[in-house]
C-alpha cells in the first residue's frame, strides 16, 4: 500500500513540474536557445514524474523509492540551473521546490541533502558544458517564477497542516483508546500485566494487589519471583520466546500470593508490537483455582456416581433420559448408548400398569418423593424385583427440573415366584 504522503509527493511534483516547464519554456524563447532544449525539458518535467509514479508504485518499499527520488530531482534540477546560466528568479523556483521537500521530509539532514545535490549538480553540469551566468530575467519570468514558488510554498504548508491534523487526530484517538484500555484492565477480575523479554514488570493492574504485595510489582522487578518454582522455567522461556519471535502462549501455572497459599493460574502471553517489534509482552491471567477445585469434586462425585452399585437413573420433565450408571447397565442389561436420549417409559418393563407409574410421579410432585418396590424386566426378558427411590430435584423457585431414580435389587434368587405376579399386572393393563 503507498503511503499518503507518498501520494502527496506525486501530485505536487507532476503539478509542480508542469508549471516549471511553462517557466522555463518561456526563458529559453526569450533567450532563443532553441527548440531542441524543448525535449529534454518536456522529458524532465512533464515525463518523468510519470515514470517516478510508476516505479514507487511497483516498489516494494515505496517510502525509501520515493525519497531517492526526490534526491535525484535536486541533483537535475541544479543541472537545469546551471544550463540557464544562474538565472536567478527561475532558479530561486527550482532551489526552493526541492529544498522544502528535503526539509519537510527529512528535517535538517533533509534540506542539507537537496542543497548539496542542487549544488552538484550546477556545479558537474557547468564543468561538462561551460558555465555561463546570465543572471537576469524578463518580468514575466521574474512575476511567473514568483507565482510558481509561492504557490507551491503555500501547497506545501496545507500538506505539513493536513497532516498535523491528522497526526493531532490520532494522537487523541491513542489517548482515548488508552483511556478505554486501561479502565478495562483496572476494573477487570483478570490479571493484566505487561513484562519484558527477561520477565520484568512494566504494567500490572489493580486485580494483582489482591495477590501480591506492593513490593513484588514494583515496575523493573522480578515477575517470576512468586511463581512455584518448578513452573518458573516454563514461563521464562515462553516470555522470551514471544518478545523474540512474536507468538503468543497459552500456560497453567502456579502463583504463591501473599497469604502463602498456592493459586492455579490459566495464563496467556501476547507479544505487543508498538515500534514494529516484539519487546515487551502482555500477559492475561485468570484464577483457576476455585474452579480446579469444583472439577477435582466433580470427578470425584463423577466417579462415585459411576462405582455404585445401586442403579441411577436421572431424566428431565418431558421423560428424556439425561444420565444413567454403570449400574444401571449392569442391572437391565442395557448398554449406556442406546438408554440416554430415549424416554423413561421405553424402561418400564411393562410389569406394572401405567397407572402404577403415573401415581409415583403423582406423589413425586406432591411429597418430593416415592420409595417402594415394583418388578421390572430385564433387556433378555428376566423377571427381578427391586427397591425404588424417586425423588424430585428442584430449582430455587421450587419447580421440578429433574427425576433422579435410584434402585436395586431385592431377593434375585427368587426371581422365578414373580411370574405369577407379573402374569397379573400384565392382565389389569
Amino acid at each position: 500500500m503507498i503511503p499518503r504522503f507518498v501520494k502527496h509527493i506525486y501530485f505536487g511534483r507532476t503539478a509542480a513540474f508542469a508549471y516549471a516547464f511553462v517557466v522555463l519554456a518561456v526563458l529559453a524563447h526569450e533567450r532563443n536557445l532553441g527548440l531542441w532544449l524543448l525535449l529534454p525539458l518536456a522529458l524532465q518535467f512533464l515525463v518523468l514524474p510519470q515514470l517516478f509514479w510508476w516505479q514507487v508504485w511497483r516498489a516494494q518499499d515505496p517510502r525509501r523509492v520515493a525519497l531517492g527520488q526526490l534526491h535525484l530531482d535536486a541533483l537535475l534540477l541544479g543541472c537545469w540551473f546551471a544550463e540557464f546560466g544562474f538565472a536567478g528568479w527561475a532558479g530561486l523556483g527550482l532551489l526552493l521546490s526541492t529544498s522544502l521537500n528535503g526539509i519537510v521530509l527529512r528535517g535538517l539532514p533533509g534540506l542539507a541533502a537537496a542543497l548539496s545535490l542542487f549544488a552538484v549538480g550546477a556545479a558537474g553540469w557547468g564543468l561538462c558544458c561551460g558555465f555561463r551566468y546570465q543572471p537576469e530575467v524578463s518580468p514575466l519570468v521574474m512575476h511567473l517564477s514568483v507565482a510558481g514558488s509561492l504557490i507551491y510554498a503555500w501547497f506545501v504548508g496545507y500538506v505539513v497542516f493536513y497532516n498535523s491534523g491528522r497526526l493531532s487526530r490520532a494522537r487523541r484517538e491513542i489517548r482515548q483508546s488508552e483511556e478505554r484500555y486501561r479502565l478495562i484492565a483496572e476494573n477487570a477480575g483478570d490479571l493484566v500485566a505487561a513484562v519484558n523479554g527477561y520477565g520484568q514488570w512494566l504494567y500490572t493492574s489493580p486485580s494483582f494487589r489482591d495477590f501480591l504485595a506492593e513490593s513484588d510489582l514494583a515496575i523493573g522487578g522480578d515477575s517470576y519471583a512468586n511463581i512455584f518454582a518448578e513452573d518458573r522455567p516454563a514461563l521464562a522461556a515462553a516470555v522470551s520466546g514471544a518478545a523474540a519471535t512474536g507468538t503468543s502462549f497459552d500456560l497453567r501455572l502456579r502463583l504463591r500470593g501473599m497469604d502463602g497459599n498456592l493459586r492455579l493460574l490459566a495464563l496467556s502471553g501476547h507479544p505487543a508490537q508498538p515500534d514494529g517489534r516484539p519487546d515487551r509482552v502482555v500477559l492475561v491471567a485468570h484464577d483457576i483455582t476455585e474452579l480446579r477445585q469444583q472439577q477435582d469434586r466433580l470427578e470425584v462425585a463423577a466417579h462415585a456416581f459411576d462405582q455404585m452399585s445401586e442403579a441411577i437413573m436421572i431424566h428431565d420433565l418431558a421423560g428424556e433420559i439425561i444420565m444413567v450408571n454403570h449400574g444401571f447397565c449392569r442391572i437391565t442389561g442395557h448398554a449406556l448408548e442406546n438408554v440416554i436420549g430415549r424416554h423413561e417409559s421405553t424402561f418400564r418393563n411393562a410389569c406394572q400398569p401405567a397407572i402404577f407409574y403415573e401415581q409415583i410421579y403423582a406423589t413425586v410432585e406432591r411429597e418430593g418423593r416415592w420409595t417402594g418396590s415394583t418388578w421390572a424386566r430385564r433387556k433378555d426378558g428376566s423377571l427381578y424385583r427391586e427397591w425404588r427411590n424417586v425423588s424430585a430435584v428442584k430449582d430455587e423457585a421450587g419447580r421440578i427440573k429433574h427425576i433422579v431414580t435410584i434402585f436395586f435389587e431385592l431377593d434375585s434368587h427368587n426371581a422365578a415366584l414373580a411370574a405369577p405376579v407379573a402374569h397379573l399386572a400384565l392382565r389389569r393393563r
